[in-house]
């Protein structure tokens, strides 16, 4: 999946936006494996290091919210299938 959120990952909805819970093996803005950090704005967008986050951060800025709603409204209908 080629879009502005990343490049691995599980893909769910219109979006393009990824599980909170999927795991992710490589770096959303260059591509390289094992990422170290996340968007502390919606938990999804993962990255190898500082500088990628930084250089990322335009393009990603522009999802982040809307990201961090749909993750926050997938818990709460997780929440609800436990019950």
């Amino acid at each position: 999946v080629g879009d502005a959120v990343g490049q691995s990952g599980m893909v769910v909805g219109a979006t393009g936006s990824r599980l909170i819970t999927a795991r992710t093996s490589t770096c959303d803005y260059c591509g390289r494996g094992y990422p170290t950090k996340r968007c502390v704005g919606c938990s999804v967008a993962v990255y190898c290091d500082s500088r990628c986050l930084k250089a990322h951060r335009k393009v990603h800025g522009k999802v982040c919210h809307a990201l961090a709603k749909e993750v926050s409204e997938a818990a709460r209908c997780a929440e609800k299938l436990k019950a």
